[in-house]
């Protein structure tokens, strides 16, 4: 589930650094972010930059073990420091404008010029569900899960389950101004979901038409981070109606995600309103 910008900012002023010792062989340092469904960034200027050895969360000594540690200041005078693993792509230096990166319990430090994560892409500002004309229209045996305000903050506008399909869906809309490709916005919602998993596995964009409109389909599956931890399929459709963009993610185990696919993809034939 993606955080809101005002859960992000309350998140950052808890501070979300922390410095933990690991010990191998030799003693190492290793770097973390607190929030693992934390996705964002904070551009700052490198103070201080300096060699250090690192290790991987488990404690095991990286090969190589060559890290920096890095002093960071932002405009406003506020100091941040992490360690991490030299990068083989770019060259961090004293003076350099960088980003602080955290995705989902990693930390690292980029050039502000380096291409980030799609996580990261900005995405227009979900609709709420009273600005909205979209709506799921289920024959019997689905029933509406109640919004709670997680689900309202993450964009959801309505969301509901089959307990005898054992399905389950989540739907969002955004103004179709704000989406200039489709494709571009369905890549980076691919993206997000297969961040949220373990092991996850994305199939390529498919071009569709439902019911005239142009729309593109994809899947991910993985492992959920969160508790209990259970394997998951998700089908991913983005609409693009008249004045809206709907965005619909329908989702099952993924023991049955083969041979329910196609319930799957006909979730999306129960919007209305575009």
């Amino acid at each position: 589930m993606r955080t809101s910008p005002d859960s992000r900012t309350a998140i950052v002023a808890s501070s979300l650094l922390t410095l933990q010792a690991c010990t191998t062989v030799i003693t190492c340092i290793e770097t973390s972010a607190r929030e693992t469904d934390l996705v964002a960034k904070w551009e700052y200027t490198i103070w201080i930059i300096e060699p250090e050895e690192v290790c991987n969360p488990a404690g095991i000594r990286l090969t190589p073990s060559r890290g920096e540690r890095v002093k960071l200041i932002n405009s406003t005078g506020t100091v941040r420091e992490i360690v991490q693993a030299v990068p083989d792509r770019y060259e961090l230096r004293r003076g350099q404008r960088v980003f602080l990166v955290a995705d989902h319990g990693r930390l690292w430090v980029q050039p502000v010029d380096y291409p980030l994560p799609l996580e990261l892409t900005t995405l227009p500002a979900p609709m709420s569900e009273h600005e909205s004309k979209l709506r799921l229209e289920f024959s019997s045996g689905w029933v509406a899960i109640p919004l709670s305000d997680a689900m309202r903050s993450a964009g959801i506008i309505h969301a509901a389950q089959s307990v005898t399909l054992d399905l389950g869906t989540e739907l969002r809309a955004y103004r179709r101004l704000e989406v200039p490709d489709l494709v571009v916005f369905a890549t980076v919602q691919q993206a997000y979901l297969a961040s949220i998993l373990d092991n996850p596995r994305s199939s390529a964009m498919t071009p569709v038409t439902l019911d005239g409109r142009p729309a593109i389909r994809f899947e991910v599956e993985g492992v959920s981070r969160k508790p209990p931890h259970f394997d998951i399929g998700y089908v991913g459709t983005v609409i693009q109606g008249k004045d809206e963009i709907a965005y619909l993610v329908a989702y099952t185990y993924a023991a049955s995600f083969p041979s329910k696919k196609d319930e799957l993809t006909r979730v999306a034939d129960a919007i209305t309103g575009l």
